[in-house]
């Protein structure tokens, strides 16, 4: 397995950890947002600009637009319905109480 897919395998399983349902459409555009901005650290601060526009091409989705709804989406239904307490594990502070 390479290092690519090593990342990939552990971004997927900390969003299923924290509680990202896998079939939400949304779930598949976060994971790759996460890949985009490991690997350029400077792409969080235009994720609409660059992230989601990559994600639009890379997925044939209509526009970036789109691609920040079904993200926007499955976040707050993590939030919602997710596990705050592997949240804290995750990051082994107390981030949720």
């Amino acid at each position: 397995m390479s290092e690519h897919e090593k990342m990939v395998k552990v971004i997927r399983f900390a969003l299923v950890k924290i509680g990202c349902k896998i079939n939400h459409l949304g779930f598949q555009y976060l994971c790759y947002a996460v890949e985009l901005v490991i690997l350029n650290p400077n792409a969080i601060h235009s994720l609409l600009k660059d992230v989601y526009q990559k994600i639009s091409d890379e997925f044939h989705v209509g526009n970036r637009m789109t691609v920040h709804s079904s993200i926007r989406n499955v976040i707050e239904e993590t939030y919602e319905t997710g596990s705050f307490l592997e949240i804290n594990k995750l990051f082994n502070l107390e981030i949720f109480t």
